[in-house]
């Protein structure tokens, strides 16, 4: 009777872990549905921790849902509070597909693509506002065309919302509202309206920007498959914008950039908190010299950092009859470990978790997560987008229906990870009721605000271009209500941008300078 009890026990142990590790699926997710039908391409959370999801499909569980973007609940499940009658995107002749999703601090949400049609109506081409219910705000590019490419596909595969909050949009692209534009990248007020302080009269990219992150001092760091930027040579694939437009210099200027035997892109980039950048996509080489393959780390000028995987060769498939070794995107955790998602089977010619694996710092491998694991190990299963939840959870979104040698939900699931939970200073950032007082103002601000957590914060000041003016506070903030007052009488006058940042969340507010 004991040996029947402890053998009873032992099976509970083995089906519901106390301690999971790291990259082992969770079963809590959407835990009696099927998935999706189509690829997902793209993920991103709500303040409130909801799920958007978006990409080609329009089965969710085996049931009609709106094509190309959904949202769902913490759990995995579907959340019928948006757009819950429509049918989502459509287009004339070209296939549906979200490739990008960002959401406004007012919860209004940007959606990027290929499309012409939303719950049936005429909408602006490759970019539209939804409303937090999933319809169309209509205060956003109203009537207009949106983007076209002449007789090519326009796709809108990235959107970079400034601090400013105008919009940075990359894609493949050289008409915006039935007139030309800088092809591949271009700025757009809040209401979606062309902005022309930005490399307006420039010819923008060779072909395409895929994606794009902002530096603290409001430069634009820009990745995709290019090699020309207005009509100049240009480093392959990867250079540094100034806030206007034009071309930085000072970034690498006389280098190569990034390039590959047979086809070189970067997908994705990160800067991180000392400035330099992490680097995913397909290449080979850096500057005409052979590099770690698919990601590699560059300093703040433009060259690599060869200590980041030090000697490692990178990422390559065991076979390569498909396809050759491709990063399509990175996720940092607190600790600055890395979560790589992509199309890959080995790293520094050792085989890991297929198309899934975490980086240490230093790019090293780290075998704490999903060790031993097969990985996302379809024939031609691939990983494109992944996001870290509040919880530290990793969802992982892309193509596939088989995870560790198991089948698992359809090309979207979430993964266990612990490895952040006791970190202390890294506590979920909260604030309330946050207010400039003066403004407008003329030689001083208070900034007031109230922190319901103990965190690490940041405060930072900038104009109304992005410009940073200011870093008034880089340093833990205990719970409880703060008054931070800033001297701003050298600040010349106009519209600046008081930003409070902590782990994933920011909240902007916008003072006016008089004299």
């Amino acid at each position: 009777m004991r040996k029947i009890i402890l053998l009873i026990i032992l099976s509970f142990v083995n089906i519901f872990p106390l301690n999971a590790q790291d990259g082992t699926i969770d079963p809590t997710f959407n835990q009696i549905g099927i998935g999706f039908s189509g690829t997902v391409y793209c993920i991103t959370l709500q303040n409130d921790g909801k799920i958007f999801v978006g990409g080609k499909f329009d089965l969710f569980n085996g049931l009609k849902c709106p094509s190309g973007i959904i949202r769902l609940n913490k759990d995995g499940t579907l959340d019928n509070t948006f757009n819950p009658e429509g049918k989502g995107f459509s287009n004339d002749s070209f296939d549906t597909v979200v490739y990008c999703i960002n959401v406004q601090n007012d919860g209004k949400i940007l959606v990027g693509g290929n499309f012409h049609y939303y719950n049936d109506s005429l909408c602006s081409y490759g970019l539209i506002r939804l409303n937090n219910d999933g319809k169309i705000d209509h205060s956003f590019n109203d009537k207009g065309y949106g983007f076209d490419n002449g007789n090519y596909m326009t796709d809108i595969l990235t959107i970079l919302i400034q601090n400013d909050e105008k919009l940075l949009i990359g894609g493949s692209f050289n008409r915006y509202n039935d007139k030309d534009c800088p092809s591949g990248l271009i700025r757009l007020d809040r209401d979606g309206k062309i902005d022309t302080t930005f490399n307006y009269n420039g010819k923008g990219f060779y072909c395409c920007a895929k994606t794009l992150d902002l530096q603290i001092d409001g430069k634009i760091i820009a990745g995709g498959a290019y090699f020309t930027y207005n009509c100049t040579w240009v480093p392959s694939c990867l250079i540094r914008i100034n806030i206007d437009g034009s071309l930085d210099t000072t970034f690498n200027y006389n280098g190569g950039g990034f390039f590959d035997s047979t086809m070189w892109v970067t997908n994705c980039v990160v800067i991180l908190n000392d400035g330099k950048i992490l680097v995913g996509g397909r290449f080979s080489k850096y500057d005409t010299t052979d590099c770690s393959t698919s990601l590699v780390k560059i300093n703040s000028d433009g060259t690599i950092d060869s200590t980041f995987n030090y000697n490692g060769v990178g990422f390559s498939k065991y076979f390569s009859m498909y396809y050759d070794s491709e990063v399509y995107k990175l996720a940092l955790q607190k600790d600055s470990k890395i979560i790589v998602c992509g199309s890959f089977s080995k790293y520094n010619d050792s085989l890991c978790s297929q198309s899934l694996i975490r980086l240490n710092p230093d790019g090293s491998y780290d075998n704490s997560f999903n060790f031993a694991g097969a990985g996302i190990n379809d024939t031609k299963g691939i990983a494109y987008t992944v996001c870290i939840q509040d919880d530290w959870k990793i969802l992982v979104g892309g193509t596939f229906g088989n995870y560790n040698n198991l089948q698992c939900l359809g090309n979207l699931i979430r993964l266990n990870n612990s490895e952040l939970t006791n970190i202390d200073d890294e506590l979920t950032f909260k604030t309330s009721n946050i207010t400039i007082s003066p403004n407008p103002a003329i030689n001083e601000i208070g900034i007031n605000f109230t922190i319901e957590e103990k965190c690490f914060a940041q405060i930072f000041i900038y104009s109304q271009l992005g410009e940073l003016v200011a870093n008034i506070s880089d340093t833990g903030i205990g719970d409880g209500s703060h008054s931070v007052n800033f001297n701003t009488s050298h600040l010349p006058p106009g519209v600046y941008f008081c930003q409070i940042k902590a782990g994933s969340y920011i909240e902007t507010k916008k003072f006016v300078m008089v004299k």
